[in-house]
């Protein structure tokens, strides 16, 4: 999976991961995915999955991933992470 990592703010709290192919993620389905492979679930509001794996990720619907660590090497590191459950 392809994507490229933005810095969201000037706080510098968060990187977006932004698929280059348009997805349409089933958000539940994915949920049971993740807890198959015992991922620690934080949330699954039906318009966002939020996930912990090397740092906290919200995944959205679009694919996009919302990842809240100060690394852009620990963001890279999990969406490579995420991605790849998503397309297994």
């Amino acid at each position: 999976m392809c994507f490229y990592i933005l810095e969201l703010c000037s706080s510098k709290g968060a990187f977006e991961a932004v698929p280059n192919t348009k997805m349409k993620l089933e958000l539940s389905g994915l949920e049971g995915k993740f807890r198959e492979i015992e991922t620690k679930i934080i949330c699954n509001a039906r318009v966002l999955l939020i996930i912990e794996q090397f740092c906290e990720v919200t995944i959205y619907p679009d694919g996009k991933l919302l990842l809240k660590t100060e690394s852009e090497k620990e963001a890279r590191k999990a969406a490579e992470w995420v991605y790849g459950v998503i397309s297994s």
